[in-house]
């Protein structure tokens, strides 16, 4: 029996010459620290309306207008680490694990920063180490959130 050529669309990959790439160990936690930054901004505005740490319209203005910075900023970090993904934007694993931290950093700060204690306000964000890959593998988080 005569067999067909096989065409170029019938091909299989078996061995690709250029397998996709892993993305650098950048994207993870600019999207930790975007999170955190949203949550404060967040957390700020709320604070801006109960009048928690703003006194008077000016300050008010100006805690609604730290907040809404707070929030742009995150999002334009966020977009970038997203953007740094590349091809492997589509799997959670990416996000879980950095959102989370990031929502604990960004309650831990604005609380530092409402109590008053504002020379340790950066320090959370040390806790944003913890969402590259080497870190969260050797605490044993291996592919949290994969479809």
């Amino acid at each position: 029996m005569l067999r067909a050529m096989p065409t170029p669309t019938s091909r299989r990959n078996n061995a690709p010459v250029q397998p996709p790439r892993m993305p650098s160990l950048v994207p993870e936690p600019l999207i930790c620290i975007a999170i955190a930054l949203g949550v404060m901004g967040v957390i700020f505005l709320v604070f801006s309306f109960t009048g928690v740490f703003a006194e008077g319209d000016v300050g008010k203005t100006l805690a609604r207008l730290f907040a809404g910075s707070l929030f742009l900023s995150g999002l334009l970090i966020f977009l970038l680490g997203f953007g740094l993904l590349a091809d492997k934007r589509g799997d959670n694993h990416y996000y879980v694990v950095p959102t989370i931290l990031g929502v604990v950093i960004g309650i831990v700060a604005a609380s530092l920063f409402v109590i008053n204690v504002g020379e340790y306000v950066l320090a959370p964000f040390a806790l944003a180490v913890f969402a590259l890959r080497p870190f969260r593998r050797a605490f044993g988080v291996k592919k949290a959130g994969r479809r």
